[in-house]
């Protein structure tokens, strides 16, 4: 109910009233500002709606400090094989280009959005039996659900194939990802999952390229 409305509900004697609707006037903003914050309550402490230093306290209570950062190099300058990475600009378009990163750059805390997929995905990650389907879901939820491929091959650590190009920060989560019971440390190869490379028997992948055509085969993979 808006203030005129309730102004409007006053008995006829009281009308014109000024001292009266001064009173609940300033009655109403106060009423207001209190269900304004009461639908912050609601809202703001949920790890989907929180920001800032309330998401901070979710981190806290799940078990997970909001982490500094390095500077992200993803679409920084960079040179041929560094598939993460632009060259160099032109006078006509300034928005050409990657941008230097300088070496010693000083590391920032972690935006709230990414923050808030490290909590989700430590909630998932305490509540995990740390199967191999498991860990790969997680990777994948972690990484904006991008396909992920697990490899065991005699018992020996696993291989997860990423399909995409990872970032700093992406990388940096990989470090909290559980690896299949009774093996050793995960190995972790990004690829791009429209055109892997791979040989006879995966349906997926394509052969080798041509040196007439760049666009022929398939992409090889990274290991991180």
């Amino acid at each position: 109910m808006t203030l005129e409305e309730s102004l409007n509900r006053l008995a006829y004697q009281f009308k014109e009233s000024v001292k009266l609707q001064g009173i609940l006037t300033e009655l109403y903003e106060q009423h207001s500002e209190l269900r304004i914050d009461s639908g912050k309550l609601l809202t703001e402490r949920t790890l989907n709606g929180s920001h800032g230093i309330q998401l901070d306290g979710i981190g806290e209570i799940v078990g997970v400090e909001r982490p500094v950062v390095a500077v992200d190099t993803v679409g920084a300058f960079g040179f041929e094989g560094d598939p993460t990475s632009l060259g160099f600009g032109t006078l006509i378009d300034d928005t050409i280009g990657g941008n230097f990163i300088l070496l010693n750059a000083n590391g920032v805390l972690l935006n709230d959005e990414d923050y808030r997929t490290l909590i989700k995905a430590r909630i998932i990650l305490n509540s995990s039996s740390k199967t191999a389907d498991e860990s790969t879901n997680l990777i994948s939820f972690m990484l904006g659900g991008v396909e992920v491929r697990y490899f065991l091959f005699q018992n020996l650590s696993p291989t997860y194939h990423i399909g995409k190009i990872l970032s700093l920060f992406e990388k940096s989560l990989l470090e909290d990802i559980p690896t299949a019971l009774g093996v050793g440390d995960a190995n972790y190869q990004t690829m791009y999952n429209d055109t892997p490379f791979g040989f006879d028997g995966d349906s997926g992948a394509l052969g080798f390229g041509t040196l007439n055509d760049p666009l022929i085969g398939g992409n090889f993979a990274s290991t991180i």
